[in-house]
């Protein structure tokens, strides 16, 4: 969705984060061919509960019909996350007494993040609606707590780790012909045609677009009387912003973590964009060097007859350093084992 412009904006926004103690963040976007820039992106970070256990959280959201739904849900979502966390540790640890750490450790083992983010997503969704906005947006979110990684998904952004140069994904694209979302749409009244959500919207999960999220809907009553209406809960509408969570143990393998939006995922796929990242790495260059590489290879493959390269482009990309205890040290590790493995050393 949205407009093309004759000439590409290649004028990048480009930062490095020192995140933490154990987590380096680059951020690059750029406009590309479209008409406005629809991206939005969130980094936060807290450690106030001990400085050994830290949670961050990373997003990438990617507007359609406009950008002020992806800029409302960037700056809303995490503010929410982290307030609903910190408030249930604070809460969880009230009359316990023994190690701190070791608290806070068996308190984050027992949270439901499926429902908690689900129940995140749902009011900031619902939020949302409070604004009228005409657009919708994308969400890939990624919720690090202490070694936990998290990672909620609605729409098409995407987000991977690489587990010793394998790409693991850590979300699926929700399209409307997938065979769940199908299900969904038609259970809901709605229909697919040229892949699309009555025949509009290219996905089936996102925040906004309530044009697709009506409430009501007419069921046949029994023994063929009159139908009746009922209500539709939010996560069977046609569209709905119910996070598919994907939630996986960070270890010693560990190496990065991607997120970024299909104007990339366009462009890349999962473990071609992790090859050429390492391969970049072992080349001496820096996190956001290679931010900016992903932003002008992905404006380079642009084809106006399928569209490929000419949607705004977001990508993060977060050096994973709490093994080696700083990014320099992150960077000499990678460089030696990338050299060994290829025989340079």
């Amino acid at each position: 969705m949205g407009q093309f412009a004759s000439h590409s904006v290649d004028e990048k926004s480009l930062e490095t984060k020192h995140t933490s103690a154990s987590l380096t963040t680059s951020i690059g976007s750029m406009q590309g061919y479209r008409v406005t820039m629809e991206d939005a992106h969130c980094l936060a970070h807290d450690a106030s509960i001990h400085p050994d256990f830290e949670i961050s959280i990373f997003g990438v959201f990617d507007g359609h019909g406009g950008k002020k739904s992806a800029k409302y849900v960037s700056e809303v979502l995490p503010c929410l996350l982290m307030k609903r966390l910190l408030a249930r540790f604070h809460n969880l640890l009230e009359g316990t007494s023994g190690d701190l750490l070791e608290r806070l450790g068996k308190i984050e083992a027992q949270i439901d993040y499926l429902k908690f983010l689900r129940d995140c997503f749902f009011k900031v969704d619902s939020a949302l609606l409070e604004q009228n906005f005409n657009s919708g947006s994308t969400a890939v979110v990624a919720l690090l707590v202490n070694r936990r990684l998290v990672v909620a998904n609605v729409g098409d952004s995407r987000c991977y780790v690489s587990v010793n140069g394998i790409a693991k994904s850590l979300s699926y694209d929700h399209k409307p012909n997938n065979v769940g979302e199908l299900m969904r749409i038609h259970r809901s009244g709605g229909f697919v045609a040229m892949n699309r959500v009555n025949g509009v919207l290219a996905l089936s999960r996102a925040f906004g677009d309530f044009g697709f999220k009506a409430g009501l809907m007419s069921v046949p009553g029994p023994n063929g009387k009159r139908h009746a209406v009922v209500r539709i809960p939010p996560e069977e509408t046609p569209v709905t912003c119910e996070p598919e969570v994907i939630v996986h143990t960070l270890g010693r393998l560990d190496e990065f973590l991607v997120l970024a939006c299909d104007g990339i995922w366009d462009c890349y796929k999962n473990q071609t964009l992790n090859n050429e990242i390492r391969d970049w790495i072992l080349k001496g260059k820096s996190l956001q060097e290679i931010c900016q590489i992903v932003l002008d290879n992905s404006l380079g493959m642009a084809n106006n007859v399928t569209g490929i390269g000419y949607d705004n482009m977001t990508i993060m990309l977060v050096a994973l350093h709490q093994r080696e205890g700083s990014v320099e040290a992150w960077y000499d590790e990678m460089i030696e084992k990338l050299s060994k493995r290829r025989g340079l050393i």
